[in-house]
């Protein structure tokens, strides 16, 4: 699980963020004014309507953030909202994707 202090509250106001769109997930990302990078990951009923499905595709963009939180730079804002695409796919798979854009504008 990831640490309260890397989760993004959902009270934030994400006008003025970047955004990177992926044919798995939209990025938005935004500078915060704390010492490291916080993590907010969205998928709606309408996306999959099993919470299960929804909680395990959560858990692997997740498990991504937990295992690279050290490489990942700190002082931003980072929310994923979750596309169709990911509920059918592998860990891998979304890793490899999410890994893709973060090198690409230089957030690892």
């Amino acid at each position: 699980m990831l640490a309260k202090e890397y989760r993004l509250p959902a009270d934030v106001n994400t006008k003025g963020f970047l955004t990177f769109l992926t044919p798995l997930f939209t990025l938005k990302v935004g500078e915060n004014r704390e010492s490291r990078s916080r993590f907010g990951f969205i998928i709606s009923n309408g996306i999959e309507k099993s919470a299960v499905r929804r909680n395990r595709v959560k858990r692997q963009y997740r498990r991504f953030v937990e295992e690279r939180c050290s490489k990942i730079i700190t002082g931003h804002d980072f929310l994923f909202i979750l596309k169709r695409g990911s509920v059918d796919k592998k860990s891998e798979e979304i890793n490899d994707s999410i890994e893709k854009v973060f090198k690409k504008e230089g957030f690892i």
